[in-house]
């Protein structure tokens, strides 16, 4: 696993929240496969609600704000204890691309360095840091998370292969938002017991596009 700054594994950004109603499925379905993610949300979040219940059990949610630097620390022990998995401090600058039959395929990344990765398989999970680009208020800059530098030269790359490319851009409002009563778990399947914690109330980002 490469990673530009190791000791920003699993940083969250500015609304720590898991879950919710476009990516609460995906944390379960990661959990079924043996995923650490909805364990580890369990047992450092700090609020926990059901989002839509006036709505019908189709579309209920649950969705946690966690502790950001608990929520850092221990994914990371995690990875360092996992066997098989090597963590490399280094930024991707490219793909390394072949041709075989029936069009190109990955072979490995080119680091900025100039080292190569070998690889049989390439899994490119950039978050904000692909071509990241920040707008406060008439200013623009390019950016990670506030303070970190993005990933252009591998994004420059990606932008010649025929690739679509999109970029959200929203605005937010803030609102006190007040935990449920009952914890709503995220590690369902593995069924898990996590660390009770006091919940607290929240102010949510609520945002719309420009």
């Amino acid at each position: 696993m490469v990673t530009m700054n190791i000791d920003l594994i699993a940083q969250m950004s500015c609304n720590p929240a898991i879950g919710g109603i476009a990516k609460g499925h995906l944390v379960r379905e990661i959990d079924a496969l043996g995923g650490i993610m909805g364990e580890l949300t369990d047992s450092v979040g700090i609020q926990f609600r059901l989002l839509n219940t006036s709505r019908g059990p189709a579309v209920w949610s649950p969705r946690a704000q966690c502790d950001k630097k608990q929520y850092r620390i221990r994914m990371r022990e995690w990875l360092e204890n996992e066997p098989n998995l090597r963590i490399l401090q280094a930024e991707v600058a490219g793909l390394i691309l072949g041709d075989e039959a029936g069009g190109r395929i990955c072979r490995g990344v080119r680091l900025r360095d100039g080292r190569e990765l070998a690889a049989e398989s390439v899994v490119v999970t950039t978050g904000t840091f692909l071509n990241g680009l920040a707008h406060v208020g008439e200013t623009r800059y390019g950016c990670g998370r506030s303070g970190e530098a993005a990933s252009t030269q591998l994004g420059d790359q990606l932008r010649t292969l025929d690739l679509q490319c999109t970029r959200d851009a929203k605005t937010a409002r803030l609102t006190l938002d007040d935990p449920d009563e009952r914890r709503r778990m995220h590690a369902r399947v593995q069924m898990r017991r996590a660390r009770l914690t006091r919940q607290m109330p929240m102010s949510v980002a609520r945002t719309s596009r420009w």
